[in-house]
């Protein structure tokens, strides 16, 4: 049996760092949809129920009225079994969260190539 790719969802509100991101996870085999905030990502899981999403990779840190935090348990709702891998520059702000409120681990920024990639194998890797 072929196994499909894994599909991804990028939310990250800095252009360049979300095109950095999607490029190397596409070159790694991944399918990645892209979201500029938590509002586009949810509206993205909401229009399109259907649509795989296996990890969402989300910004802590983003303009708007929900946080990467937020929505990665408003985007639960949608796909409970997607796993999530945050990331931020910002330590002090996830530490604020209670953990229970963290579905997945936290990549720092900035993080290299090569530290997304094992991030995001890591995370698929726990489940399988």
């Amino acid at each position: 049996m072929i196994e499909l790719a894994k599909t991804v969802l990028v939310v990250e509100d800095d252009r360049d760092v979300r095109e950095i991101a999607v490029t190397v996870l596409e070159t790694e085999g991944y399918r990645v949809l892209e979201a500029a905030n938590a509002e586009e990502a949810l509206r993205l899981l909401a229009a399109r129920p259907e649509l795989r999403v296996d990890v969402l990779f989300t910004d802590v840190v983003m303009p708007g009225r929900l946080d990467g935090i937020d929505l990665a348990s408003e985007a639960r709702r949608f796909r409970p079994h997607m796993l999530v891998l945050y990331a931020t520059g910002f330590a002090n702000l996830v530490r604020e969260h209670d953990d229970n409120e963290l579905h997945g681990p936290v990549l720092r920024k900035p993080y290299r190539p090569g530290e997304l990639r094992s991030a995001i194998l890591d995370l698929i890797d726990e489940v399988n």
